[in-house]
């Protein structure tokens, strides 16, 4: 069995425990506490216990804690795999972008991520996916715009049509049957005289009983449903 690795002196098991208390890091907290443990004067095996972890794992956690202090017992996530667009690319995305294309020599009116990969292409000879596009794109501060859905089976003419047609029928409609239903509740006040609102001291009955008996009898006709007749009945 190998010699165990010696832990540096120049913090107490005691200050070790304070940084695992402070610690946010729950990995970090759990190897200070195994340390404090070795400082302790206890064995590697009661310390890697007390840590939740094997032997050969706390010596490793040993030599990040003697090379970089509490620091090095936080996990470092992988910086992967390096970038295929360098700055030069990014400043050519950024021209091409702001510039905008040329709808005669490019074909089309706004750039998408197929062309922009194209374009890298013919200008750079490297291959990347419209993921990597979309990711440096967004990096420098632009944000992808996408056309409306469309249904593929939409017939222009007809909803034209039922621009023109349907919805002045429906208006009309909702207007016929408006007016039908104040024709009926209408008179009833018009002939007692009881209005309210603003007219509510008019008394339209007293100074124009004829204008008001020929305005029911004209809608009457215009409306003849069943009960604007039996209303109408002497």
């Amino acid at each position: 069995m190998g010699q165990a690795i010696a832990v540096r002196t120049d913090y107490t098991s005691d200050e070790v425990r304070q940084l695992a208390k402070r610690a946010k890091d729950a990995s970090q907290a759990r190897r200070l506490l195994a340390i404090a443990v070795v400082l302790d004067g206890a064995s590697r095996e009661a310390a890697a216990k007390a840590g939740g972890m094997e032997r050969q794992t706390l010596r490793d956690w040993v030599i990040r804690f003697n090379e970089k202090g509490p620091d090095g017992l936080v996990n470092k996530s992988s910086p992967g795999a390096p970038s295929k667009l360098t700055e030069e690319h990014k400043a050519f995305l950024v021209r091409l972008v702001e510039e905008g294309p040329i709808p005669a020599v490019d074909g089309v009116v706004r750039w998408r991520a197929c062309d922009l990969i194209m374009r890298l292409y013919e200008e750079f000879g490297i291959s990347v996916s419209d993921d990597t596009v979309y990711r440096a794109l967004k990096d420098l501060g632009f944000s992808h715009v996408s056309a409306r859905p469309k249904a593929y089976k939409q017939n222009v003419e007809a909803m034209e049509a039922f621009k023109k047609t349907f919805l002045p029928a429906w208006r009309d409609c909702v207007a016929d049957d408006a007016v039908s239903c104040e024709l009926v509740s209408a008179p009833n006040s018009l002939l007692t005289g009881k209005l309210t609102g603003n007219f509510a001291n008019s008394g339209p009955q007293q100074r124009f009983p004829h204008l008001i008996n020929e305005l029911i009898q004209s809608l009457a006709a215009k409306f003849p449903t069943q009960r604007n007749r039996e209303f109408l009945q002497p």
